[in-house]
């Protein structure tokens, strides 16, 4: 005779626990009050994928946002107020060193007239140069000004990019509140409630 394998069943029996192959805990990444559960979030129940376990009140994080987002906008317009001043700024110093020209060669003329030929007076002398004076001034304190804008430019251009951050942060957290089931899952157990 032949032998041939042949499948038997065989039954054992005995006692133990079931076990899943795989646990995950899942919490709230933000802190607040829960204010919605899924109808099945008990132990045993089966919470289908893409399914809203949990939510937690978003209120505080819907004002960050707000807050965050009312930071990048005040300081875009910072950015650009700053670059426009700037742009007008370097016109207007053009025009204020030329004004200046003008008024040394003025009072240049006036005291070349003066000392050579006596015309005028010393107090037209003096007005002249006040003028000059005055127009010098002027120019370099634009001209200060205008050195500056790169810098401040920058600094405004910094804390755009700093409250940009802060909006993804607001913008993170608010998502957080919902709590979805990322795979299908049955409750092992719960540790949260409405409320």
């Amino acid at each position: 005779t032949t032998v041939q394998p042949r499948d038997y069943p065989v039954i054992i029996s005995g006692y133990g626990e079931a076990r899943a192959l795989t646990v995950v805990t899942i919490a709230p990444e933000v802190s607040g009050r829960v204010v919605y559960t899924h109808t099945n979030l008990k132990a045993g129940q089966i919470i289908p994928s893409g399914d809203i376990m949990f939510r937690v009140d978003p209120s505080d994080y819907e004002a960050g946002l707000l807050e965050a987002r009312a930071g990048v906008t005040q300081w875009q317009a910072t950015v650009a107020r700053l670059k426009k001043q700037y742009a007008i700024d370097s016109q207007r110093l053009k025009t204020l060193e030329r004004s200046a020209q003008l008024a040394k060669t003025e009072f240049e003329r006036i005291k070349r007239l003066f000392e050579a030929d006596r015309v005028g007076t010393r107090s037209g002398i003096d007005q002249a140069e006040r003028a000059y004076n005055s127009a010098l001034d002027q120019a370099d304190q634009i001209s200060q000004a205008v050195s500056l804008y790169p810098l401040q430019i920058r600094e405004a251009e910094s804390s755009l990019l700093s409250s940009k951050a802060r909006l993804a942060v607001a913008e993170t957290n608010l998502s957080r509140c919902t709590v979805k089931a990322p795979f299908d899952a049955r409750i092992k157990s719960v540790a949260v409630e409405t409320g």
